[in-house]
Parts: C-alpha cells; sequence; structure tokens
C-alpha cells in the first residue's frame, strides 16, 4: 500500500509505527477516562473510533495520500488504545480466585484477534 501511494521503505516504517503511536497515546487518557465515565463508555466510544479509523483506511486508495494513511493509523491505534481497560473491567468483575484465568483468557483472546485479523484482511482483499 505505502509503495501504491508513492512511499518507501521510510514512510513504511511511518506507517507500521504510527499505529503503536496512536495507542500509546490513547492508552493512559483512556484509563483514566473509564474510572471517570465507566468502561462502557469508554469501550463503546473506542470502537466508534475504530468503526470511523476502518472507513477512513478503507478509503486510502481514493485519497491517494501518505499524510491520510498515517493519520488513518493514527485513529487506528487511537482506538484499539484499551487492552489495559478491558483488562481491568475483566479484574474487576471477577472473583479474586478467578480472576488470573480470566485475565489469561483475555489475553488470548486479544493477541489471537491480532494474529488472525490479517489472514482475514489477506483472503478479502484476495477474494475482492
Amino acid at each position: 500500500l505505502v509503495q501504491e501511494l508513492g512511499g518507501n521503505s521510510v514512510w513504511l516504517g511511518y506507517a507500521v509505527g504510527a499505529f503503536s503511536f496512536g495507542r500509546i497515546i490513547a492508552s493512559p487518557s483512556l484509563g483514566r477516562w473509564s474510572i471517570e465515565k465507566g468502561y462502557s463508555t469508554t469501550l463503546i466510544t473506542t470502537t466508534t473510533i475504530m468503526l470511523f479509523g476502518c472507513i477512513m483506511f478503507a478509503q486510502v486508495y481514493r485519497v491517494g495520500s501518505l499524510y491520510f494513511l498515517i493519520a488513518t493509523q493514527i485513529l487506528l491505534g487511537v482506538g484499539s488504545g484499551t487492552l489495559g481497560v478491558t483488562r481491568a473491567y475483566v479484574a474487576e468483575i471477577t472473583a479474586t480466585r478467578q480472576r488470573t484465568t480470566y485475565i489469561a483468557w483475555l489475553t488470548a483472546v486479544q493477541y489471537g484477534g491480532f494474529t488472525v485479523t490479517p489472514i482475514f484482511g489477506a483472503l478479502f482483499s484476495y477474494l475482492l
């Protein structure tokens, strides 16, 4: 995608790093916000941000700008900055004896999703 938009390996690094940058910037604020506003509000808001980011990412080819790609990646990172929020939520609603098990399952599901979704993305891009 970066090469098709006229970028080089440096731009590829920016595009990959932009997602993590957005997550790092957003995570502490989202943690504080989840305490102030509640877990549901925080998770619904970040899911909405992710939805908007995915719609924007789908338009990268149409826009044709590397800067738009970077902005989209940052927005997606902000929307996905809730790993700590989801773990805090699970820790709060589970009994102390079961907490480790549920946190382990949550972590496995989250990282399983990180692993599997690129496979689905590649499959859908091949089919479409």
